[in-house]
């Protein structure tokens, strides 16, 4: 039977990938984007309490997230990662997506059109994002997940090429990220041994 699970981001913030790295806790927005010189910022959001048994099926996940003020000439695309480890720490500077990270295999490209202040949107699927994660032989139902979204494919040419989304931290958490996801657990059962045994009456 399918289950549907919806978990608040419990920490997010910006990822400066270039000139250098850096981490900064997301205040009122949390951003992915470039800048004028060859800036690039990259979102990352964390959850925690992921409760979904190891190997399960994952049948959809997305993030939503809440516009916030829409710079620059959308669309962008934004290539989405995981953190690929078994239950992903706290968000700091030497962990992010430029530092300590092994991101996923899955790396699919979602292109973030021209937002609306407060009107919810969906990520592009990361359900193979979630399956990476979730059948790592490590993987315990109730570990945290990271993931993020890497600038790569932003211009850097300039001073608006970025896309604020609302963080945890705005509006006391009414408008927060979510990770939404819709899987199927392993099947399963008792395996019950069945014993031929042979029985002879003597008269």
């Amino acid at each position: 039977m399918a289950t549907d699970l919806s978990l608040g981001v419990v920490q997010d913030g910006t990822n400066d990938s270039a000139p250098t790295a850096g981490w900064a806790e997301a205040s009122a927005e949390v951003s992915a984007g470039g800048y004028t010189p060859n800036y690039r910022w990259n979102a990352i959001f964390r959850f925690t309490g992921v409760t979904i048994p190891n190997g399960s099926t994952i049948n959809s996940a997305v993030i939503k997230l809440y516009g916030g003020a829409n710079w620059g000439s959308a669309p962008y695309d934004t290539i989405i990662r995981g953190d690929n480890v078994d239950n992903s720490g706290v968000l700091s500077i030497t962990h992010c997506l430029t530092s300590g990270w092994a991101a996923t295999t899955a790396a699919p490209t979602w292109r973030i059109p021209a937002i609306v202040s407060d009107t919810q949107y969906s990520s592009a699927s990361i359900a193979a994002i979630i399956t990476e994660i979730t059948s790592r032989v490590g993987w315990t139902s109730g570990n945290a997940i990271c993931i993020a979204f890497d600038a790569a494919n932003f211009p850097t040419s300039g001073t608006t090429n970025y896309m604020p989304f609302r963080s945890l931290e705005y509006s006391s958490g009414t408008y927060k990220p979510l990770l939404v996801i819709n899987y199927t657990e392993p099947a399963g059962g008792i395996v019950v041994p069945v014993f031929n045994s042979q029985y002879r009456r003597r008269w």
